[in-house]
């Protein structure tokens, strides 16, 4: 009765009910307060500093860099974009085989499935002929990893490094949080970078992780995505942000990680497989082409001099400081806020890809602003359908009618047609998902990076990027963005229905015609996906999406 409950005569089971989930709840904080109390990371010890190489030009990638160079270009950098999945992974594989002296790679994820391990296998084949192997990986999805991580990290001349680790609970991702939510505020924040240096000379930087999904080789689904190839004195630029990263405070060794986990968890520790034992995905035809007419790297590699779009780049890079939060001084030093100024200064128009994208009251101002100019904005983003994050979609589907109606051209994804155009992007019989970051501004800066354009990326992850003053390559991207044109994606508009919105595509099998189609809802999007989405809307808070 102290309780407030009514007697147990008048209403027999409703108190034990009551008394049941009461003492549930108070065990379960119990537990979870025992669980999370002991996981913490442990000691900090004196990483080894290490720089990138400091001779890049006296390797065989260096001379091949230095004769690609041409006269009057050498404050600039060489770039070849890798719109191809199959390109992109055979040019890391080409650079890993062909380094001399040092590998570098930082990601915020390297998958365990074929492409993976072809990478664990060929960086162990580079160490064993003497190259330093240096690779930084988010731990956040190394969920089933630890034993190939800590076999990668036990050969000579490698060393595996986490960002912001999780200490326990590495048997899931559930777990992972679980055993850290006294430190949620820390494993919150995340490394999302993207990069690749070989010898100090030549690097890889852009939106794709190391996994199946990212090179157009996973049967389910692949991602539509993108990044450069680079040579030239920017690559020096990105090998110091890698540096940075790599001897940083947030930064521990995967084997003291994983060792202090085992320890504790030695019965139930997950025994992943070798990552030796996956075979080598066969390296490209030398009479293929890519989307843009470029063959495989190793053609001009062998031949000792690269065709590339030479033109002033930046090197845009959050520090590895922001895993411990932004304050309101520092908010203006993220690449998010850089790249947002940038497109804010744009004369004529914006055009921004981003698989996610939530404009958030500062956005909105932004896209008011340049409404209020007249410059033009495009955005290309997902669809309900093919997005990979359907809560990301809450965000995003708050601000779509007030971007259409202030003029923003919206484009979003059409999974199936993509599935289904071989033309171009070859899907196979997968669903396409959007995952490239790219802005265009005034068809003469084209930006290139891990960025998305939502809060997560403007305040709670770590990103970077590059800025290239280049028209040449902002033609590129507008090619390969309208070589399926309305076929690969659907025009949203205002409409009288419900939704305020209708999705406008192609209904023709036959994609050299042209039948409109109208759909006055998410296309291609399941009953109960929409209906989970409206019933998760109110507990959905931006800052979390």
């Amino acid at each position: 009765m102290s309780m407030g409950y009514p007697p147990v005569t008048s209403t027999p089971f409703f108190p034990i009910r009551r008394w049941l989930r009461l003492t549930a709840a108070i065990l379960s904080t119990v537990l979870i307060v025992s669980l999370t109390a002991c996981a913490g990371l442990p000691p900090a010890g004196i990483n080894p500093v290490s720089l990138a190489y400091p001779s890049p030009y006296e390797t065989n990638l260096g001379k091949i860099a230095l004769a690609s160079t041409p006269e009057g270009k050498t404050e600039q950098s060489g770039f070849r974009l890798l719109p191809l999945g199959a390109f992109a992974f055979d040019t890391r594989i080409e650079l890993i085989r062909r380094a001399q002296h040092t590998i570098d790679l930082q990601y915020y994820v390297i998958g365990s499935d074929e492409s993976g391990r072809t990478v664990f296998k060929e960086l162990a084949a580079a160490a064993a002929r003497g190259v330093r192997v240096r690779m930084l990986v988010d731990d956040l999805f190394t969920v089933g990893q630890d034993q190939s991580l800590l076999n990668l990290s036990q050969q000579a001349n490698v060393e595996v490094r986490l960002f912001n680790p999780f200490p326990a609970g590495r048997t899931s991702l559930w777990s992972k949080f679980l055993f850290s939510l006294n430190d949620f505020h820390r494993v919150n924040h995340r490394m999302h970078n993207k990069l690749f240096v070989a010898d100090n000379a030549m690097a890889i930087v852009g939106g794709r992780n190391i996994g199946d999904e990212y090179f157009m080789f996973a049967k389910a689904a692949n991602f539509i995505d993108l990044d450069t190839f680079v040579i030239g004195d920017i690559v020096r630029d990105l090998s110091e942000v890698f540096d940075r990263y790599w001897n940083s405070l947030y930064v521990y060794p995967a084997d003291q990680i994983i060792s202090a986990y085992r320890r504790d968890d030695a019965p139930n520790f997950p025994h992943a497989p070798d990552f030796g034992i996956s075979s080598t995905r066969a390296p490209l035809p030398p009479t293929l082409r890519d989307d843009l007419d470029y063959p495989p790297l190793a053609v001009e590699l062998e031949r000792g001099k690269l065709d590339l779009l030479w033109a002033p780049a930046t090197v845009f890079a959050d520090s590895p400081m922001k895993v411990a939060g932004l304050t309101e001084g520092s908010m203006h030093m993220t690449v998010h806020s850089s790249i947002t100024q940038i497109m804010r200064s744009a004369q004529q128009e914006v055009i921004v890809i981003s698989p996610y994208f939530i404009p958030g009251k500062t956005g909105m101002e932004g896209i008011r602003g340049l409404s209020e100019r007249k410059v033009r904005m495009v955005l290309v983003t997902n669809s309900l359908a093919s997005t990979d994050s359907p809560l990301v979609h809450i965000g995003y589907s708050r601000y779509r009618k007030e971007m259409i109606k202030l003029g923003v051209e919206i484009h979003e994804i059409n999974p199936m047609r993509s599935k289904d155009d071989k033309r171009s992007l070859d899907f196979g019989n997968s669903q396409a998902m959007l995952h490239a970051k790219i802005a265009v501004i005034d068809r003469k800066q084209v930006f290139i990076g891990s960025m998305n354009s939502d809060p997560r990326s403007s305040r709670q992850n770590t990103e970077m990027g590059v800025i290239i003053q280049d028209s040449r390559m902002a033609g590129q991207i507008l090619d390969l963005m309208h070589k399926d044109g309305p076929k690969a994606t659907f025009l949203l508009r205002p409409s009288i229905t419900a939704a305020g919105i209708e999705w406008i595509g192609n209904d023709s099998l036959d994609l050299d015609e042209n039948k409109e189609e109208i759909l006055d809802d998410e296309p291609g999007a399941g009953f109960f996906l929409k209906l989970a989405l409206r019933l998760l809307d109110p507990f959905a808070p931006e800052e979390l999406l």
